[in-house]
């Protein structure tokens, strides 16, 4: 026996797993300061796989990221001598019934645990998967480690590598691989924080600069950190972008026309931290014109924990029109007369005292009809005495009180009206009421249109595809708790669409589509959904039915009949592919899946038709 020589080997084989343990403790390291780069997502994958191919010594790495019903090869490094992309997949299914299931790329997708294959040609032919293990072993695939890949919490890939000899995963190998695949999916978790914190912050910068008043927020020494489009031409800054980062002082002397402003500033920011709560200030503006612009300000400081200064956030208007119009009259009568919002105030009985003309031009009723009258009259009758009371016990305990009501114009004419109730005080004590109010029908309207175009399809106006399936989810709740819960999916298609398109054109097609809907909806039960999933497609739905139900012939039999299109006559067909539940106890899409299968063994037969689906033909 040579010892010697076992020896010798014994030795070299240590060497060799350090050797390995050393590549990928450096690959994982690398990893590590790879993920703190802030790369786009894209380039952080592709150095992901170069460090695991050419530091970890891969033979080959790659991300399959969830499409669909599919797992789909992304980022990726593999060597195939001939070139052969048949011999590793793009893709694997996800279909419980596909070969796909026992791969262990889709044994580690769905239970979210790593999957480690020492000897794929062995693992994969006891599978019965032999042509894909000979595809591995003939680009020397010999062994695997798959780790899942999460993002927000949720499953959304298999992170895969592959070495060149059997029984290569080691307990600490596959450790650092699964180290590595957290390291992934917390930097893809990063890369989503921060797309989302640089979006809340154009969203604010937005809304910020959407604001007609003026806005600063200064740092604790004063300096400018940002500032809205309307704080800008306040101080003739517009065109600039030096500003930033500049205290008052500073921008004294690079904007040399507003100096005086700015050094005012300095004082009026000086009291609001001394103050150390919220602080009022007039401050005047001279641009560079001469024009003298008065701006009111309101001050808000803001300390850290220890009591130093953090922030300081400035709303400064320009008042100097309101001021000059002060000059020929009040301005509060000013407001009240001239405002959009239908206006009135009210005594300590809430009997209606003045109003102003926005509320006659909105509600229709005169001062004279009013006046001495509580603001109950605007209501319609279907507001109920206890909804009145309580408004106006928030009111009175709240002192002010917001919301929508259903109303009713002098001409009897109902409208939504959105009121802001408020209690006027004077010296602590109540004098009455100020209520403001606007019709906000048509916003409602809108809103409801919007919605309604969320779900509806806009050619037919069916329910479009993401309608369809939360009703079908619906349904597969409902058939949760109840076992005994029979209904439908099905698919149809129109048979010779296509040549209708071609020969009439697609404003014919579309009138096709219509008029097909409309026969459709006069045919299907009361209780079915149809929806109009794209194209010339039709989702079903049906409720509470079997295979003997009629429905389906007479979906089929509407169609046959010849329809005018363009001045033309056309004949088309359907073809409806179903399946029933139960037997079928998928998930929505696989439903969906297993409709489609019918139609399309329904259009194989000839068209013209329906069938449904049985596992052993679909």
């Amino acid at each position: 026996m040579d010892t010697k020589g076992g020896l010798e080997e014994d030795v070299w084989g240590l060497r060799e797993s350090f050797a390995t343990l050393a590549r990928m403790y450096g690959a994982l390291t690398s990893l590590n300061a790879l993920a703190r780069e802030d790369l786009p997502e894209e380039e952080f994958l592709s150095g992901t796989i170069s460090l695991l191919v050419e530091r970890g010594g891969f033979t080959a790495a790659g991300f399959y990221f969830c499409e669909g019903e599919t797992l789909r090869l992304g980022v990726h490094h593999i060597t195939d001598p001939e070139n052969n992309k048949d011999r590793h997949p793009l893709f694997f299914s996800l279909d419980p019934s596909s070969p796909d299931a026992k791969t262990g790329a889709v044994r580690a997708f769905q239970s979210g645990a790593p999957v480690f294959i020492d000897d794929l040609d062995l693992a994969y032919r006891e599978a019965g998967l032999a042509r894909r293990a000979d595809d591995y072993k003939s680009i020397s695939f010999r062994g695997t480690g798959l780790c899942p890949i999460a993002r927000g919490g949720r499953t959304v890939g298999v992170f895969a590598v592959v070495s060149d000899r059997t029984d290569f995963f080691t307990p600490e190998i596959r450790e650092l691989l699964i180290e590595a695949s957290r390291i992934v999916s917390f930097t893809l978790d990063h890369i989503d924080t921060e797309c989302a914190r640089r979006q809340s912050e154009e969203y604010f910068r937005t809304l910020v600069d959407a604001i007609p008043d003026g806005v600063w927020l200064k740092d604790g020494r004063g300096a400018w950190r940002l500032v809205n489009r309307a704080g800008l031409e306040l101080f003739g800054l517009s065109d600039r972008s030096d500003w930033s980062g500049k205290t008052d002082e500073e921008l004294a002397r690079i904007n040399p026309s507003f100096s005086l402003a700015h050094l005012g500033c300095l004082a009026t920011d000086e009291k609001a931290w001394q103050e150390s709560s919220v602080s009022d200030a007039v401050e005047a503006v001279t641009g560079s014109d001469g024009s003298l612009h008065v701006i009111e300000s309101r001050k808000v400081p803001l300390f850290a924990k220890d009591g130093s200064r953090q922030s300081l956030v400035v709303i400064g208007r320009d008042v100097t029109e309101r001021l000059m119009a002060e000059e020929e009259r009040n301005l509060s009568e000013k407001i009240f007369e001239a405002s959009p919002f239908a206006i009135f105030v009210a005594d300590n009985a809430r009997r209606i005292v003045r109003v102003n003309p926005a509320f006659t031009a909105i509600t229709g009723y005169e001062p004279g009809d009013v006046l001495g009258k509580t603001s109950r009259m605007l209501a319609s009758s279907d507001v109920t005495d206890d909804f009145s009371r309580s408004l106006w016990e928030h009111v009175d305990s709240r002192g002010s009180w917001s919301g929508e009501v259903w109303c009713r114009k002098r001409t009897g004419e109902g409208y939504w009206g959105w009121f802001d109730i408020n209690v006027i005080k004077r010296d602590d004590v109540k004098t009455g009421y100020f209520g403001l109010f606007s019709d906000i029908t048509r916003r409602k309207e809108d809103e409801e249109r919007i919605v309604h175009q969320a779900f509806h399809d806009a050619l037919t106006d069916l329910p479009n595809r993401r309608a369809f399936m939360m009703r079908l989810d619906e349904e597969l709740v409902r058939a949760g708790r109840d076992p005994n819960l029979r209904f439908a999916v099905g698919i149809l298609d129109l048979d010779g669409f296509k040549e209708v398109n071609d020969r009439y054109g697609h404003p014919a097609g579309d009138e096709l589509l219509v008029h097909v809907s409309r026969r459709l909806e006069k045919v299907r039960r009361s209780t079915d959904t149809l929806a109009r999933l794209g194209g010339d497609e039709f989702g079903l739905l049906f409720s509470g039915i079997g295979e003997g139900d009629a429905v389906f012939d007479r979906i089929i039999a509407t169609l046959r009949a010849p329809i005018a299109v363009s001045g033309a006559l056309v004949a088309v067909s359907g073809s409806l592919g179903v399946t029933f539940c139960p037997p079928d106890r998928a998930n929505s899409d696989t439903l969906l899946s297993h409709a489609d299968s019918a139609l399309y063994e329904v259009k194989k037969k000839g068209r013209n038709g329906w069938g449904s689906f049985s596992p052993a033909g679909g």
